[in-house]
């Protein structure tokens, strides 16, 4: 996986996440006698899951930095330091 793919499969995940939570709580508090519209266990399994690919994707994300070294012979992490020093706030 490239670290452009890695990088939107993280974004798509943190959206994924928050809509999971919001259902999630939708869900878990019914009036008496009420079933939920969808089943929280469910939910809550999804969550777990999607949290885990989260946790894997950015120990890849950030083990490439940490090992990606640029032509001036910096690491990447050094690069982006460098930059935000330098006023510019962006970097992957």
């Amino acid at each position: 996986m490239k670290l452009a793919e890695a990088l939107q499969e993280r974004a798509d995940l943190n959206i994924s996440i928050e809509q999971l939570r919001s259902r999630l709580l939708n869900n878990v508090i019914v009036q008496e006698n009420e079933k939920p519209a969808e089943n929280p266990q469910v939910l809550l399994k999804e969550l777990d899951s999607s949290i885990s690919r989260l946790e894997e994707l950015m120990r890849r994300i950030n083990h490439t930095n940490c090992v990606t070294i640029s032509e001036e012979k910096k690491h990447y992490r050094a690069y982006c330091r460098e930059r935000r020093s330098q006023g510019e706030d962006r970097c992957i």
